[in-house]
This record gives structure tokens, C-alpha cells and sequence, in this order.
């Protein structure tokens, strides 16, 4: 039983069976009305009176539906002529025929999201306006395989149907897979559909593009140029007049095509992501598993065609949960084989990109397809040309060369003239390709250089930061090749903060590989700068994973202190207390007496971060006695100032007081000022335990941009805390709170739980001014 109403029984015979024709294709395409309004842009409400015959259907709104549904609609819209009411005609005599142009843009996808700045943009670029002596608009979409770029052209050429009533012509150029079709074997069929006779089409090339451009003039025409393989290909195809409007595809950068506004498509948002997905699988499971959702979507890297696969692969299971995806997706082994759904695949879409890659000739040199390859060893997302240098195993030169190709490719992206980056799944899918080119000899090769470079940067980087940084010796370890070198601290801490989390990939790298000495000492070159910035989640990681691969190796107890550092810094004590017993175990047996004081006062400082103060004092005096008796003054600063913070802990704030004098003098003594500003944050914190506000407010001012000088933001950030305590012990309220702000917004930007303990004194800054001095101290 139909659940159509009948129609009005005055309707025009024309009319009704236009209407009833029009009811069987909704049914027959189980079309809604939202649907029809997305495919013609005319509202569901005035489809809904048109398939009721409240209103006569118009041939405007015919064409829009036909052309959306990509199918011939010349029935329809010589149905729709007949039932015109405004059309005269005798009674009895035949409907002509209405001439149908070019409609041949492929369906719009119901569920396409995101995009919606760029098809505005796009659309508005591509409308019609100044007339056919206007020069031809272009716009070339670029981007990866999968990211979307013939459902954002479809997309935009259905919101231009009316702008283009003569016609939509969509040509698929083949440039990604096997042989891209010859320009004149496309203009041969374009002219065909513009009704040229068969043996009126000339068998030359220029000839047909010449009569191209002669039956397009003043037509105002839309031609969407589907993957492009380069410009050459497209040129021939270009119309002469400024009627027409070309949108072109390609899996490449098309700089050659003058004048073409270039569109390069990144992926989605992660909202955008999102909106495709619950589109596909359904909004009620999207709800129900939240986390699982955003861990697959993590997975897909915001590519559009494995977002639409994994929520096909879910649709089409219902009894799958999301988090059984997310656990497949979880192992890169078998990511893209997961990414796979009938006959689209994430994996081949990609081996068609990486095939157009031209082929290194005899004695050319390395080619960009091995370079592909070899940058999916990469162990991150983003990297810099003297890295790739190093890894490729070639000179600057060549591989700037190699790269920029790769881009122009689409298989890397250039966030800078010297920086890249690759798209997680095509990263996964490079070193596929490597394990296929390249024996695991090479690939292990690769795997050194790659480490030993960033061994011998991070070393050049290090020396930078501080004025006595320590000693580790790289000879026969480091790759100096590349070169590099910074002038100075800032830039040194410039190329530190954009490599920070290569660096860490590396040394996970290093370590699973079991790369030897790289993976040990490439940690110790960074932990000054993990100290002044205070990213002690990396130094964490790094350092212990180190450790781990350096068991039984001279550097290990090294490792393990930094470990335990950074794990007080991080509020862990009860694992920096395993780390450090170990340490000092491994020292007794190795009888290291200066390393064993290191480590005698190392365990002390972890014993007081756990209120154990009176196991921890007789080991920080048994330290600060050895290394006074010796010639290191670097460890004898540090030890006497740190005393100085457990006797603070402690509540003897006169000794913390004496010990922070002690160390400030031998700081200034030995031109130290890495220490000064720290030591003067401890005799701060001190004195405003005593009640000595006044004292405290000088060192504490004094300490800051001493701090801030060389660096040590971290630092800086704690020392300011104390100082808005000391300024609300000083009555001055206002000025603790814009203290206290500053430390917050450095603490929250570092993702430190300490930010919160300070808005929480922000939001009470207004109660009476209280003994607050304990918040914390400078480490």
C-alpha cells in the first residue's frame, strides 16, 4: 500500500503523470525530502507541494534533480515542458522535445561534511561575472589521495547548476592510475557532447582544442577536470572564453597552470571527522562510545577516505563495538589492512601515488620513490631537511630536491621551506615500502644515521644552553653530516622546542632498536633543556627508557639520576625511591665514590619529597661533606643549595637560610649563574618563613629575571609563586595576583597539576592574608 496521498482530481493529466514519474524515482532512489533538498538546493517544502500537486513541478527544479542524480533526464523534462501551464499549445498536439545541455557531474554525496568555508570560497571564485571577455576561471584542487577532492568538486559544482545553465561537463583524466587519457582523446569526447558530428572533429590535437574553444565561446559552461595528471594535461582542455568556469583535481601541486587559483585540501577537523563518521554509523553509537570513537578517528588521521572505510566496516557490522575498530586500528602492522572495505582501499589508493613517482634513470642519483621509502623509517610525523639529509644518506642539495618533489607529489607537506611533514598513514604505508626496497641491513643502517645526527644536534644545541654543561663524549657515536650550529641559547632552544617531540621519537627509536650509545647519550645532552623549559614528561620517558637500554653500561646510573629528577619534578617520590636505591646499589658495586655522592644526595632529596626528613638530613650533610672535600664545585653548589630546600622542608628555616647564603656566594664566586637564580628563589622562600618579607621580596625580585635570562622558564615560573606569597604577606594583593597569574598561565601551558593549586589561591586571594609561604619551592 502506497503511503502517497492521491492527487487533486483537477490536476493536468501532463502534470500528474509528470508528478507520478517523479513519485516513482524518489521510491525507486529512496530519496528523502532532506535529500532532494541537498541534491537540487530547492527546500523540502517545496518538494513536498510539487510531489503533492499543490504547485506545478518547474523545469528548473527537474533539471537540478536530474543532474544531481546523474542520470539522463530527458523524459522527465520534456514531461515537465508538456506540463507547463504557461506553455501554449494546441490541443492534441505533440510536447517537443527540450534540449538538454551537458549535466554530467556524478551524484553528491548525502553524507559529505566539513569543507564548508572551501565550497563557499570555491563557489563564489567560480561564479559567472564580467562577462565572456573575461579571462577563463581556474581554481586546481591538490592533495593526497583520499582527501576528498572529487567530493569537494561535485559538492561545488552542484551549487553552481544555475550559475551554469548550459551545461556541466565532469571528465575523469586518469592521471593517478596506469596511462592519463591523452588531451585529445578527451577532447574528442567533449566535443561529441557538444554535438559536433563525428566526422566533423579534426584528428589533430591543436585542431580539436581550437574547435573546443570555439563551441564553448560564450556558452557559459562548468568543466570540472578530475585528477589531473599535471598541467601539460590539462592545458588543451582549457576553454578561450570567460563564460566558462574549469575546476581541476590532482593528486598533485599544479604550479605550471597559469593562471589557476590553487586550492590545497589538508584533512578534516577533528569535528569535521567526527560529523563524517556519526553520518555513516549512526549518531546512537557515535554517544555511546565516545572515547572508542575518538580513538579511531585518531587512527585515520582526519583522512577522509578512512574515516568514511572504518565507519563503513562499522555500519556494515552492527554487531561490532567501536572500540573493537579501535583495537584493530591500534597495531600500524595491520592499520591499513584494516582500512580496507570492498574494493576501496586506503593502501592502493596510496600505491597509485607513490607509482606516478618517475623512476631514478641510470646514474641519476636517488630517486624519489627510495626516498619515499626511507622516510617512513622516520619515526614522526615531522622532520627537517638536515634530518631527512641524514637519513637519506645524501647531500643537502639532493635532498631539498627529493623533498620538494615528494610535495609537489602530495606525499609530504612543507610547513616551512625547511621543515615537512608526512600524514601518519602515508608514513605507515612509506615504510611498508621500505621493508619491501631495502634489506633490514639497510634499513638498520638508516636507522643509525638517522639517531647519530640527532645525537651530534642535540650535543651542538646542548653546549648552548648553559655555561658549563657536562661532558659526554660522541666521537664515533654522532653523524656530523649535515652540519649544524645556533649562535646562541635562543636559538638553540628554538630548534630544541621544534624538534622536541622528534627528538623523543628518536630516542624511543634508539631504544626498541637497541641502537647502541645514540639512545643513551642523546637524553643526557637534552636535560638542560628539559630543566629550563619543564617538560618533565619527556625528560621522564626519556631518560628511563634510556636506562633500560643502558643496562649494565657505564652510563646507566647517569640515566637513572635524571630518571629519579625528573620523576620528583613530576610528584612522583615512590618510583623516583626504587630508581634511585638501584642507582645506589649499582654504584656500591662499582665502587663510583664520586658518582655514589651524587646519588647519597639524590636519595636524600627523594627521601624528603617524602616527609622523610630525618632519614634524609644525615644523608644530604654525608654529601655536602664529601663533595666539599673535593674540587667539583658545579656538584658542591648544587648540593648545599638543594640541603638548603630539605632543612626548608624540614622547618629549620634558619639552616635552609645559612645553606642558601652559603651556595649564592659560591655561585657568584665561580660566575654561576644557572644556579644564582635558583639558589636566590631557595633564600627567598627562606626568609619569608622566617617573617623577613622585606628580604624576601629582594631575593625573590632578584631571582626571577635572572632566571628568565638564561632560560629557565620552569624555574622562573616556580620562583614566581613564591614571590606572589611573599607579596600578599606584604598586604599587596593585587600584585600576588598578577604574580600568581603569570606562574598559573605558565603551569597550565606546561600541563602542571601545580596550576591548579594556584587558582585555588587566586580565588581565596581575598580572604585575610595567611602564613602561605609552604605552596611550594623551586627545584
Amino acid at each position: 500500500m502506497s503511503y502517497w496521498t492521491e492527487l487533486p482530481e483537477g490536476l493536468d493529466p501532463a502534470q500528474r503523470q509528470l508528478v507520478e514519474e517523479l513519485r516513482a524515482l524518489k521510491d525507486g532512489q529512496r530519496l528523502s525530502l532532506n535529500q532532494l533538498e541537498r541534491l537540487t538546493h530547492y527546500s523540502r517544502a517545496s518538494w513536498h507541494r510539487w510531489l503533492n500537486g499543490q504547485r506545478p513541478v518547474t523545469v528548473e527544479a527537474v533539471r537540478a534533480l536530474v543532474t544531481g542524480l546523474g542520470m539522463d533526464g530527458a523524459r522527465l523534462l520534456t514531461l515537465c515542458a508538456g506540463a507547463d501551464p504557461a506553455a501554449p499549445r494546441q490541443a492534441g498536439a505533440a510536447v517537443a522535445p527540450v534540449a538538454v545541455g551537458p549535466a554530467q557531474l556524478p551524484a553528491d554525496l548525502p553524507d559529505f561534511a566539513g569543507r564548508q568555508r572551501v565550497v563557499e570560497d570555491l563557489r563564489e571564485l567560480l561564479r559567472p561575472g564580467g562577462g565572456p571577455s573575461r579571462p577563463v576561471v581556474i581554481s586546481a584542487v591538490s592533495g593526497l589521495g583520499g582527501i576528498g577532492k572529487t567530493a569537494l568538486a561535485v559538492r561545488v559544482g552542484r551549487r553552481l547548476l544555475a550559475d551554469y545553465p548550459d551545461g556541466q561537463f565532469y571528465v575523469n583524466l586518469r592521471g593517478s592510475v596506469g596511462i592519463p587519457r591523452s588531451a585529445a582523446e578527451v577532447l574528442a569526447g567533449l566535443l561529441r557532447d557538444l554535438g559536433e558530428p563525428a566526422g566533423a572533429i579534426p584528428p589533430e590535437e591543436d585542431a580539436r582544442s581550437a574547435r573546443f574553444r570555439s563551441l564553448t565561446s560564450g556558452r557559459r559552461l562548468l568543466i570540472v577536470l578530475d585528477d589531473a595528471r599535471d598541467a601539460a594535461q590539462v592545458r588543451p582542455l582549457l576553454p578561450g572564453s570567460g563564460s566558462c568556469a574549469v575546476l581541476v583535481t590532482s593528486r598533485r601541486r599544479l604550479p605550471g597552470l597559469a593562471g589557476a587559483v590553487p586550492v590545497h585540501l589538508d584533512v578534516l577537523e577533528p569535528a569535521e571527522a567526527l560529523e563524517l563518521f556519526a553520518s555513516v554509523v549512526g549518531a546512537e553509537r557515535v554517544r555511546a562510545e565516545p572515547a572508542a570513537v575518538e580513538e579511531v578517528l585518531g587512527y585515520c588521521g582526519g583522512l577522509p577516505l578512512a574515516v568514511r572505510i572504518a565507519a563503513s566496516r562499522l555500519a556494515s557490522r552492527p554487531g561490532w563495538t567501536v572500540a573493537a575498530l579501535a583495537g584493530r586500528l591500534a597495531d600500524e602492522r595491520r592499520r591499513l589492512d584494516e582500512l580496507n572495505v570492498e574494493d576501496v582501499a586506503v593502501r592502493a589508493v596510496f600505491r597509485t601515488s607513490f607509482a606516478a613517482l618517475a623512476p631514478a634513470g641510470p646514474g641519476s642519483g636517488p630517486g624519489p620513490a627510495r626516498a619515499f621509502g626511507l622516510l617512513g623509517l622516520f619515526p614522526g610525523q615531522e622532520f627537517d631537511l638536515r634530518a631527512a639529509a641524514a637519513l637519506l644518506d645524501e647531500p643537502l642539495g639532493t635532498t631539498d630536491r627529493l623533498l620538494e618533489t615528494l610535495t609537489d607529489a602530495c606525499l609530504l607537506e612543507a610547513v616551512s621551506a625547511e621543515r615537512f611533514r608526512m600524514h601518519d598513514l602515508l608514513r605507515v604505508f612509506a615504510e611498508e615500502l621500505a621493508d619491501e626496497q631495502l634489506s633490514a641491513d639497510q634499513r638498520a643502517a638508516a636507522r643509525r644515521r638517522l639517531t647519530g645526527w640527532y645525537l651530534y644536534a642535540c650535543h651542538q644545541a646542548g653546549r648552548r644552553l648553559v655555561a658549563a654543561p657536562r661532558d659526554y663524549p660522541i666521537d664515533g657515536v654522532a653523524r656530523c653530516e649535515p652540519a649544524i650550529d645556533f649562535p646562541g641559547q635562543r636559538e638553540a632552544l628554538a630548534w630544541l622546542d621544534r624538534e622536541r617531540s622528534a627528538v623523543l621519537d628518536v630516542v624511543r627509536l634508539a631504544c626498541a632498536d637497541g641502537l647502541g650509545a645514540a639512545a643513551w647519550l642523546i637524553p643526557l645532552k637534552c636535560v638542560d633543556y628539559y630543566h629550563l623549559r619543564g617538560h618533565s614528561e619527556d625528560w621522564a620517558e626519556a631518560f628511563m627508557a634510556a636506562a633500560a637500554a643502558a643496562r649494565g653500561q657505564e652510563l646507566e646510573t647517569h640515566l637513572l639520576h635524571g630518571s629519579v629528577i625528573a620523576l620528583l619534578r613530576l610528584r612522583r617520590p615512590a618510583e623516583a625511591l626504587v630508581l634511585a636505591q638501584v642507582s645506589m646499589g649499582l654504584l656500591r658495586e662499582r665502587g663510583k665514590h664520586e658518582s655514589l655522592l651524587k646519588g647519597t644526595a639524590l636519595l636524600a632529596e627523594v627521601l624528603c619529597d617524602l616527609r622523610r626528613y630525618e632519614e634524609a638530613l644525615p644523608l644530604y650533610e654525608e654529601a655536602v661533606a664529601g663533595y666539599r672535600a673535593g674540587d667539583d664545585v658545579v656538584e658542591l653548589v648544587g648540593v648545599v643549595g638543594n640541603s638548603a630546600l630539605i632543612f626548608y622542608n624540614a622547618g629549620r628555616h634558619e639552616e635552609a637560610r645559612a645553606r642558601s647564603q652559603e651556595a649564592l656566594e659560591l655561585a657568584r664566586e665561580h660566575g654561576m649563574r644557572f644556579h644564582e637564580g635558583l639558589i636566590l628563589g631557595h633564600l627567598g622562600q627562606a626568609e619569608l618563613a622566617l617573617g623577613h618579607v622585606p628580604q624576601a621580596l629582594g631575593a625573590l625580585s632578584e631571582a626571577v629575571p635572572i632566571l628568565r635570562e638564561i632560560g629557565n622558564e620552569s624555574g622562573a615560573a616556580e620562583v614566581m609563586e613564591v614571590y606572589g606569597n611573599a607579596l600578599r604577606a606584604a598586604g599587596r594583593t593585587d600584585r600576588a595576583r598578577a604574580a600568581w597569574a603569570e606562574a598559573e598561565q605558565w603551569f597550565a601551558a606546561a600541563g602542571s597539576p601545580r596550576a591548579v593549586a594556584i587558582r585555588a589561591k587566586l580565588a581565596a586571594a581575598d580572604q585575610p592574608a595567611a602564613a602561605d609561604h609552604r605552596a611550594g619551592h623551586p627545584a
